[in-house]
């Protein structure tokens, strides 16, 4: 069902009807949530740790990792599992069987441009969508609550969510973003449309080291979903304050930070705090950039772009092996589709659907013994 209002319309019941069809929508959203979301288990889904071993009866007591990971674990270079994973870390339940550890993953882009080639396989969201794409998971946010008008969302982060060096991600993290990032000017001239409700941006409240609020003017609704489609952790609410405060004139004087700035090629030092890890294409072009993604950046060239294994990622299987199975990603280059479609027949991609379109399919059909690939429509 879909429910568009124009409040120039609504009179004077506007005010009563806005708060039925917020009840209304509030109560089909938790019962989707409970009869999809956390009572039944379903393959390539996401579960809370605790929700999944509620559902299933089985305890996962044991985590396993990738050997290079065990192999750093050995030689000191990286702490166990155990501690490299939250408390309540999240399950991924598989389509078909648990995945093996190693390998490589062969694809191609077209550069910066082409960044959503590698950000949909990345980029993880604060909170998520199911596979049906209308329900609400958790994922960096382990659980949530809202108020009754509709205006107040309390979000815990998962206790003991690391970053990709290692450093526990906190409140600290959603203050900085909030204060030091959205509230500067310099940093955010505009204040995105989906982070305001009654014409005016939201309000941030720190409860602990773990939970927060997020308060807004008027109710808002749809706020979880927006969070699901355009929040990305390292974006908004949730960005590696640790490392960027090296780079804040709060925290750094504006004199040393212009000098760095001039000498990395920027004239202001809102620049190179973006280009550090405020733009979106941070990640896969700054390789010091913490990350919470199943893979970070290992190099980044105009001929390649290779992301590796994130030792301290967050989710895990059903058998308690930490994800992701695939050591590294290696995008190649390429200065057309024609060139990806070379590539393909001559079995240099391992597994792609960007870039090749019906207009291949014959041609790959008949090259896909050659290339050593299967063709699925």
């Amino acid at each position: 069902m879909a429910i568009s209002i124009s409040n120039s319309k609504l009179g004077g019941g506007g005010t009563m009807l806005r708060k039925v069809l917020w009840g209304f929508i509030t109560v089909i959203f938790v019962v989707q949530i409970l009869a999809i979301g956390l009572n039944e288990i379903v393959p390539g889904e996401y579960y809370n740790l605790a929700d999944y071993e509620r559902l299933t009866g089985k305890k996962i007591t044991k985590f396993n990792e990738a050997p290079m990971l065990k192999e750093m674990v050995e030689k000191g270079l990286l702490p166990p599992v155990e501690e490299r994973l939250p408390k309540n870390p999240v399950v991924v339940t598989p389509y078909e069987e648990i995945g093996q550890y190693g390998g490589t993953w062969r694809r191609v882009w077209f550069g910066l441009p082409d960044q959503p080639n590698v950000d949909k396989i990345a980029v993880e969201k604060l909170v998520m969508f199911d596979k049906t794409g209308g329900v609400i998971l958790p994922n960096v946010f382990e659980k949530w609550e809202i108020s009754n008008d509709g205006r107040t969302f309390t979000f815990k982060i998962r206790e003991g969510l690391k970053w990709s060096d290692g450093v526990p991600v906190t409140t600290e993290d959603v203050r900085f973003w909030y204060e030091d990032i959205l509230m500067n000017k310099e940093l955010t001239p505009t204040i995105p449309t989906w982070l305001t409700a009654g014409g005016k941006p939201l309000k941030i409240e720190i409860i602990d080291k773990y939970t927060f609020k997020v308060i807004f003017e008027a109710p808002y609704p749809l706020f979880l979903y927006q969070l699901a489609y355009q929040g990305q952790a390292g974006y908004v609410f949730v960005v590696p304050s640790h490392y960027l405060k090296n780079y804040h004139p709060k925290y750094v004087s504006l004199e040393k930070l212009t000098k760095m700035a001039k000498d990395e090629g920027y004239e202001y030092w809102w620049q190179l705090f973006g280009a550090r890890g405020s733009n979106t294409n941070a990640w896969i072009t700054n390789p010091e950039l913490p990350v919470l993604y199943p893979w970070k950046l290992k190099k980044y060239s105009d001929t390649q772009l290779i992301i590796e294994r994130n030792p301290y990622y967050f989710k895990i299987d059903p058998e308690g092996n930490q994800l992701p199975y695939i050591d590294e990603i290696v995008f190649y280059r390429i200065q057309d589709k024609q060139m990806a479609l070379m590539k393909a027949m001559a079995g240099e991609v391992d597994m792609q659907t960007r870039h090749f379109g019906t207009e291949h399919f014959t041609i790959l059909l008949e090259n896909r013994e050659k290339g050593g690939y299967r063709v699925l429509r």
